[in-house]
């Protein structure tokens, strides 16, 4: 694969294969970082969508009168080298519940409004896809997932909300995530999960994880309300 590697500062360097929100990409991605995972001396691992941060101890890589950096560029290298085949497609398939009412998705009508759609046009475009999660990041557990359909792809709000809940499911442009805290946020608001996505005390805090392929699947708000985790199969 095609990359680049840089520093970032004195303890951390970046792998770029990409700069395009692309499946292909994403997979290799995650092979890679399932590859450096295997070295103890990595501090910390950040995948992104087309990057990978690797973080390290200075004094872990500084030997002679070479430069950490370069130990730690030949070192990436091999690793990068060793990531070959085809692209990992390991995820899990997840069904993930999502009420559609209008009270949960408080950005349905505008949205419909301004496409000349349907409100159930929306949340059919929005329910009929197989989503990628391309990435964890911003809160705890947040997926960074896509493409939508293009005909509700939407720009982030010009004003975010000061208060998004808790499984809370948005549009920001190609890309469709869920809150999984009460947190600020300026996505497009179109439904809600009953679903915990981040439960801090659990051995995996974090509900998914990146190379899941991810099904929404409407329910409606009685079956929100009455929600069962243990009676629904979201992992499939």
């Amino acid at each position: 694969m095609s990359y680049s590697i840089f520093p970032i500062s004195e303890n951390a360097a970046c792998i770029v294969i990409g700069d395009t929100m692309d499946i292909t990409i994403s997979q290799k991605i995650h092979k890679l970082f399932t590859n450096l995972k295997q070295n103890p001396k990595w501090k910390d691992i950040i995948p992104a969508y087309t990057s990978i941060t690797v973080v390290y101890d200075l004094m872990d890589w500084v030997i002679g009168g070479e430069s950490a950096f370069e130990r730690v560029k030949a070192e990436l290298e091999h690793a990068i080298l060793k990531t070959t085949g085809e692209a990992s497609t390991s995820g899990r398939l997840v069904q993930m519940p999502v009420c559609y009412d209008l009270e949960f998705g408080i950005d349905l009508s505008r949205m419909a409004d301004e496409r000349e759609l349907h409100v159930e046009e929306i949340i059919d475009l929005h329910s009929r896809e197989l989503y990628h999660v391309f990435m964890i990041g911003f809160l705890p557990g947040f997926p960074y997932m896509g493409k939508v359909h293009h005909s509700i792809a939407a720009p982030r709000l010009a004003k975010p909300r000061a208060k998004v809940l808790a499984g809370s499911v948005g549009i920001a442009g190609e890309q469709t995530g869920i809150y999984p805290l009460d947190s600020p946020g300026g996505w497009n608001i179109v439904g809600r999960t009953p679903l915990q996505l981040f439960k801090p005390t659990d051995t995996n805090p974090v509900f998914f994880r990146p190379g899941d392929q991810v099904k929404f699947v409407s329910i409606c708000r009685k079956e929100f309300e009455s929600f069962d985790e243990t009676k629904f199969a979201l992992v499939v």
